[in-house]
């Protein structure tokens, strides 16, 4: 019992980690190797990416902590 709820629990996260934000389209996994990115439709340059949950407002600062994962 303590698995399936652990592994429900875990399925929910991930879930909600990925919501996008209204009024963004969205492409990609969040991983590393295919990061979420989401652009404005009403505005290209209003761009976020997501990557293991955690949100980055640029591709550099995805490359820079996939690199630094990689290290560790």
């Amino acid at each position: 019992m303590k698995a399936l709820l652990m592994t429900l629990a875990i399925v929910l996260a991930g879930t909600f980690a990925a919501c996008d934000k209204p009024g963004y389209k969205c492409e990609g996994e969040g991983t590393c190797e295919s990061p979420r990115c989401c652009v404005h439709e009403d505005d290209v340059l209003d761009t976020y990416c997501v990557v293991d949950g955690r949100e980055f407002d640029n591709l550099v600062k995805v490359t820079a902590y996939c690199a630094n994962k990689k290290l560790n």
